[in-house]
């Protein structure tokens, strides 16, 4: 299919450069949310790529509602880089879609996972040169209680078999790899990328990548999740090739 690039006078500048910047009210975020549909019906995104943009759009727009106007300037700022990913000029390499990562996230996830609050970052967690996705949920309907997940899904540089991996840890157990949280079950825990140091990286067996998701309860040491560097990984389900990332508590 080919792409239409569109024209920067269709879009409002808020989106192209600082999109949510300097929000005032809820009607500013809805010009947000239908400037980007604007960019998505007439751009020719194929369907199923803007499902992460869907997403991020959506929690702006709530956190505007809700009066969290600095909410919504994260999520905002989030479509935008979702936004310049898709609609980059063809020609680079292959790297991982928001197909790819949602079709993975509802197998682990359930249907439309997208709405159940999955967090989504980018970042090249693999080392490669390529963003890859990476997402987390907390899952409370677990019977043994809650759960952190963390799903990393990638495709090497220049194509290949799609690589995942997805690691579910619990809180308060008495395990090396256990969350912590609140008596009262409240929890506050965040995933963000983390750069290793060359002497971080040496205390390890294996050859890791140095870029790291770091997982952080508030309250406990923090736990490093690691792509390990050369992994070619398993099949599994038909999915892709699972990875066994690497953990490590701080």
């Amino acid at each position: 299919m080919r792409r239409h690039h569109l024209p920067a006078a269709i879009l409002p500048l808020l989106l192209l450069s600082a999109p949510a910047s300097a929000l005032e009210d809820v009607g500013e975020c809805y010009a947000v949310v239908e400037a980007y549909d604007q960019a998505l019906s007439e751009g020719g995104i194929e369907e199923g790529r803007a499902v992460a943009l869907d997403a991020a759009l959506g929690a702006g727009l709530s956190a505007c509602e809700a009066g969290d106007l600095a909410g919504a300037e994260g999520r905002f700022a989030e479509a935008q880089a979702l936004y310049a990913a898709l609609d980059a000029p063809p020609g680079g390499t292959a790297g991982v879609s928001d197909a790819d990562f949602w079709q993975l996230a509802d197998y682990m996830w359930g249907n439309r996972s997208y709405r159940k609050g999955v967090d989504v970052l980018h970042f090249d967690m693999t080392g490669d040169g390529d963003p890859d996705l990476i997402g987390s949920l907390e899952d409370r309907d677990n019977p043994d209680g809650p759960f952190f997940q963390v799903l990393v899904v990638s495709r090497p540089a220049g194509g290949g078999d799609l690589q995942y991996g997805f690691v579910s840890l619990p809180y308060n157990r008495e395990t090396q790899f256990s969350l912590c949280r609140f008596e009262d079950g409240a929890t506050a825990t965040a995933l963000r990328p983390r750069q290793l140091g060359p002497e971080e990286l040496a205390a390890f067996s294996i050859p890791v990548s140095a870029n790291a998701a770091e997982i952080d309860d508030s309250l406990c040491d923090t736990l490093r999740l690691l792509w390990p560097l050369g992994a070619m990984g398993y099949p599994e389900d038909g999915l892709g090739m699972r990875v066994d990332l690497i953990l490590d508590r701080n």
